[in-house]
Parts: C-alpha cells; structure tokens; sequence
C-alpha cells in the first residue's frame, strides 16, 4: 500500500476483487515529502476502489477534504472531521455517487482498454492534454473548514471521458494502455449526502497510481517479465460484500 513518510498513519490502496493491487516503484518515482507515485496493473473490464486507512489520531482541529481524480478529472469528493476519519479508519470509494430525489446510487470504477491507433492528422492541444492526464489515479487530502451539508442536491449519471482510440503520436513515447470508465447506476447501500467546506491552503497529501497493462509494465521495466502474479479477471462482482465503515463521497 502507497504510505508517505510525512503521514505513516495515512494509507491508500486500489483493491480488486477484494485484494489490494500489487504496486511497483518506477526507477524515476522517488518519494518526497507529501507525494507519492506507484504503478499498478490494469486488466480489462476489471472494477476497482479506492481504499483509504487513517490509523493515526488526528493533529489539527480543521476537516480533512479527500478528492478522487480519474484521468485527470476529479470524480467524487467528501470531507469528514479528523476525529470521524480517525474514529471509522477505514474509508472505501466504489465510483461515482449519483443522486435522484431520496434515491442513491453509483457508478462504479473500472478499467477501459485503449486501442492505439495511426494518424497523420493534426493533433489540437485538448486532445494532447487529454491523452498526457489518461492512465493515472490521483487521491488528495486537504485540509477544509466551514463544512455544511447541503440539502435537497441531485446528481445525475456522468460519463467519464469518451476517449477509446488514441493517435500513437499524442502518446509522446509514453505508453497507455487504459482510461477509467463508469459502469452502469447501481443502488448504493448508504445514502448520499452532498457536503460544501472551504479548502484551506494546498493538499498536504497526494498519492498517484499510474495504471498500465501487465505487458506495458513489463516492456518498461517497472513489473517482472515472469511475473508470478495470480490473473484477476472480470469486473469486481456486485455481490461482493461492502465494508461495514464504507464512506458516501460526493460527487
């Protein structure tokens, strides 16, 4: 699990099929201070979440805001006291939460293939952008203050990205293999409460997982060619029991 040394008592996890992924350090992924960066493998159609384990009381008395960003776009968010995260431990995001009058629901991560193709044509600087921030999970912390609930919020279904087919040349010899997708609205367990706060300062925590298949990982150097690893195929099912501390996060 992804553990900075400024933050031992913070950790962050990509789980599958209920085990946390296999993370790998790159040669030029060196942990600083409030930053960390692991590669994970991806394997097609295969949902995820993100797990969160606060195991250390808190040190200030502001909130603490967590922010999800999937390809470059942020996709859910949620903000709790330093002593409820503290107190609950372990906090758990399926994928996008999705409000309709008193009905939850969500839309859960998982892994889109990418097919790779030639072009001659002109690439514009939205599409360049778009392909540099594909193939990277980003989890934030922030401290907030001036927390409110806000009453009587809905959220519609979202689409999270369209790209399917990428011009190998916006790649810049950098090697993607997958976006994130959202499934279908599924009920969710626990009601949805949409939150507004105030950030204050910058995130004193990011942790990044750059997601690629087991054969760009191994190409790169970052993950064993004979990898022992089990294969863990099929999205994540929905029968699959939730943790009983599992955290709302707010679209």
């Amino acid at each position: 699990m992804a553990v900075l040394s400024h933050f031992p008592g913070l950790k962050v996890e990509i789980i599958v099929d209920g085990k946390p992924l296999q993370e790998y350090s790159g040669k030029d992924d060196i942990p600083w201070g409030s930053v960390s960066t692991k590669w994970i493998e991806a394997r097609t159609d295969n949902a995820f979440r993100v797990r969160v384990t606060y195991s250390e009381p808190p040190t200030t008395s502001h909130a603490v805001a967590l922010l999800i960003f999937c390809d470059g776009q942020e996709v859910a968010k949620t903000v709790r006291s330093g002593a409820e995260l503290y107190k609950a431990s372990v906090h758990t995001c399926y994928g996008v939460p999705v409000k309709r009058g008193t009905k939850s629901g969500v839309q859960r991560f998982y892994f889109k293939a990418l097919e790779t193709t030639e072009s001659d044509s002109m690439l514009d600087t939205q599409l360049t952008e778009t392909v540099e921030n594909v193939g990277t999970i980003t989890i934030a912390f922030q401290f907030a203050e001036g927390v409110r609930k806000l009453a009587n919020k809905t959220s519609g279904a979202k689409r999270l990205g369209t790209l399917t087919r990428v011009p190998e040349k916006a790649m810049k010899g950098e090697e993607k293999s997958h976006a994130v997708g959202l499934g279908p609205v599924k009920k969710a367990l626990s009601s949805t409460k949409f939150m507004k706060w105030k950030n204050v300062g910058t995130p004193f925590a990011r942790f990044h997982f750059k997601h690629r298949s087991r054969e760009v990982l191994s190409a790169m150097g970052i993950m064993p060619v004979d990898s022992t690893l089990e294969p863990t195929l099929g999205r994540e099912s929905t029968s699959q029991p939730y943790l009983s501390r599992e955290s709302t996060l707010q679209a």
